[in-house]
């Protein structure tokens, strides 16, 4: 069974604040703690799918830049880490007939959702 995650960083736990998930300094101690929520989630997911029968799982990091650093290093070794080939706004590498199950992890609400949490669209 192939297991495919898409991550985004708002609707992470623990993220609570732009800075967490946007920073013009990679090393800013609040991005680095969305960068860690990002990877203990998505470590908790790829476990979760694992423990459930998966033999493949895939990770695309679906967040702006798509270049958290410290993600790759930390990422469960069990997964494979997809890489987004354009910057076009719809991203779907890794995400082909050869799947089973799909899981989003922290992905955000829609602009002008209401009580939606560092709701926005790009």
């Amino acid at each position: 069974m192939t297991v495919w995650i898409c991550t985004d960083m708002e609707g992470l736990a623990g993220v609570d604040h732009w800075d967490q998930c946007y920073h013009p300094d990679d090393n800013a101690p609040e991005y680095l703690y969305g960068r860690e929520q990002l990877t203990a989630d998505t470590n908790a997911a790829i476990a979760g799918a694992f423990d459930a029968g998966a033999t493949e799982v895939r990770v695309l990091d679906g967040h702006g830049r798509n270049r958290n650093q410290g993600f790759t290093e930390m990422l469960d070794a069990r997964a494979t880490r997809v890489w987004i080939a354009s910057r076009k706004p719809v991203r779907w590498e890794g995400l082909d007939a050869s799947v089973h199950c799909v899981a989003m992890i922290g992905q955000h609400a829609m602009a002008g959702t209401i009580n939606g949490f560092l709701d926005h669209t790009c």
